[in-house]
């Protein structure tokens, strides 16, 4: 990933933390990454289908 690609990212979350949306925030991250530092009152709950690996 080119470093314009990564600030692309990061500026599009500090956006989505900008306008309140969790979901935009997290989107571009993978589906296996878990993240704490969602600014309250911004929250995604965990989702219930997901399996624990062990």
């Amino acid at each position: 990933m080119s470093e314009k690609e990564v600030l692309s990212v990061i500026r599009g979350q500090e956006d989505a933390t900008a306008k309140g949306d969790a979901r935009a925030n997290v989107d571009a991250m993978d589906p296996d990454v878990v993240v704490f530092d969602l600014p309250p009152p911004l929250a995604i709950e965990a989702n219930r289908h997901a399996t624990s690996k062990g």
